[in-house]
Parts: structure tokens; sequence; C-alpha cells
């Protein structure tokens, strides 16, 4: 079984005060949003193995004009994550392993007439979870523990949980 999916979507926001006639206030944001996904599903005889991935982009550009002067904020964010998870049953264990990496990149540049100021975080994310059940008709135990690993650029931080 396979799933594919892809979006694309452009928007732009557009507003305008006037206070008086001594001060105008314009904020323009247009923004672009594009997307895909695949799920691929593999079953075995007594298991399965399934994978899914994902991958976004968005682009947004905020401009704030009072009277002549423009403030703009650009922002580009990127993210993909992906995942895969493999199950087995086998007369009354059931045995599950998820492993997972999400990565995601936001850059923000600030300008102001010939001030730039930019910024550029990234974070990863990569978790296991192991799953083992017993199961039986009038008996049940599970254990499933979480290992997770995450990586900050900024601020400079490692997390281990």
């Amino acid at each position: 079984m396979a799933t594919r999916a892809i979006s694309l979507s452009a928007a732009q926001s557009d507003g305008l005060s006037n206070i008086n006639d001594t001060l105008t206030q314009r904020v323009r944001i247009p923004k672009l949003d594009l997307s895909t996904s695949i799920y691929r599903l593999f079953v075995f005889k007594k298991s399965q193995l399934s994978w899914r991935s994902t991958a976004d982009y968005h682009h947004g550009v905020a401009d704030l004009y009072v009277n002549e002067e423009r403030n703009r904020i650009r922002t580009n964010l990127w993210h993909t994550a992906h995942a895969l998870q493999w199950m087995r049953n086998r007369f009354h264990w059931i045995q599950e392993y998820r492993m997972s990496i999400d990565l995601n990149n936001i850059y923000a540049k600030y300008q102001k007439r010939s001030d730039e100021i930019g910024k550029n975080s990234l974070n990863i994310t990569g978790k296991f979870t192991p799953y083992w059940q017993y199961k039986t008709e009038t008996f049940r135990m599970s254990f499933s523990p979480d290992f997770m690993w995450e990586r900050f650029t900024y601020p400079q931080k490692t997390l281990l949980t």
C-alpha cells in the first residue's frame, strides 16, 4: 500500500490604515507553502513494516510601512520528518519498534533601511520506541520505553530523554 500527496499554496494579506492624515501604516504579508508526503506499508507473513516521510517549506515576507519607512521580516522554514515502524505478532507476543527523525530549520531576517539582522536555527530530533506486549484471553502486560535525542543549534543545547 502506498500513499503520496503534494500541495502548494500561495496567499497574500494586505492592510492599510490612515490616522488623521499624519500617520499611515500598511502591512503586507505574502506567503508560499509547499509540502509533500509519502507512506508505504509492507505486509509479510507475521510482520509488517511501514515507512512515512514528509517534507515541507514555508516562505513569508512581512512588510510594515509607517509613513515612508519600511520594516521587513523575511522567514524561511523547512521541515522534514521520517518514521520507520516494524511490528511482529507471534503466538502471545507482539513486538513493535518505532524509529523517527525530525529536522526543521527556521531562518528569520529583519531589515530596516540598511540594517539587517539574520538568525538561523536548526533543530534535530531522533526518537526510538520499542514496544513489547504479552497477551492472552485473560491477561495483558506491555512495556514501552521512549528514547529521545534532541539537538538545537540556537541556543546550542542537546537533550537526551
